[in-house]
């Protein structure tokens, strides 16, 4: 697999993971993960389960997804089954009840011809807004 094939399958799990969220389909969502996160945000480790709960917590909490928007993707292999994917993150939920701009990371995995997300963290928070 050559880094160009590795960068397109990457980007292609997160519009698919920004898709999911802004559907609110959450077990489509919480598909694009690998059984164990670590770390997940402020959690050494989480589940799916909990990946699960979390998100429709969110959701039940703030309302649906409306703007879900990554940009300045930068992809680094770091080798032929891992890389990480940092970007910037803009979200509102319905109402701009909750909404932010941050730039996160993801580490991704291959298993089984699958990129899944091995880990989830904040790098730097631009702005946060919850009512």
């Amino acid at each position: 697999m050559n880094r160009t094939e590795t960068q397109q399958e990457i980007r292609s799990v997160l519009t698919s993971w920004g898709e999911t969220l802004l559907d609110g389909d959450v077990a489509a969502h919480v598909s694009l993960y690998a059984p164990t996160v670590s770390p997940y945000f402020t959690k050494k480790a989480a589940t799916r389960a909990q990946i699960r709960d979390d998100v429709r917590q969110m959701l039940g909490r703030y309302g649906k997804m409306t703007v879900y928007k990554i940009s300045d993707i930068s992809v680094t292999p770091i080798d032929a089954n891992n890389a990480f994917a940092t970007f910037r993150k803009h979200w509102e939920t319905e109402g701009n009840k909750f909404s932010g701009e941050e730039r996160e990371q993801l580490k991704l995995t291959r298993k089984g011809g699958d990129w899944l997300i091995a880990s989830e963290r904040e790098v730097k928070v631009f702005w946060v807004k919850k009512k």
